[in-house]
């Protein structure tokens, strides 16, 4: 997947992305590596919101992160928070922010079963 971040750092990135997630404490992170089984982009960033304020908190927290290190998202985060499903596009790496439904409903890590985990700090990763 060509995009505008630095290949050999975007597992890196992607790790910093999912661990800043389960510092602002929402549920279940899991960061799941598509390369080669998607042409939409190499990697998913997945996290649970309890609430809409906790949804706009992260994402304007993500955006900060973003902006601080470099990363480019085509769809900004500001602004595109949904009661559902907020998703930032980082280009290789996709961010999804979803209610506890949605992610039930959904169910993206069972739709990419075949991905791999990709680790991030000890301790916060959910065990699905």
């Amino acid at each position: 997947m060509a995009g505008t971040s630095d290949r050999q750092g975007l597992p890196e990135q992607v790790s910093s992305t999912a661990q800043l997630l389960a510092d602002l404490n929402a549920q279940d992170v899991v960061a799941l590596d598509l390369s080669g089984k998607s042409s939409v982009t190499d990697y998913f960033v997945i996290g649970t919101v309890s609430s809409q304020s906790q949804l706009r908190g992260i994402v304007k927290a993500m955006d900060e992160h973003f902006t601080a290190s470099g990363i480019e998202c085509r769809h900004g985060a500001r602004g595109r928070t949904q009661d559902l499903w907020t998703l930032l596009d980082c280009s290789d790496f996709i961010v999804h922010l979803m209610t506890r439904e949605a992610r039930d409903f959904y169910a993206l890590e069972k739709l990419w079963f075949e991905s791999s985990k990709v680790e991030f700090a000890a301790g916060k990763q959910s065990p699905t």
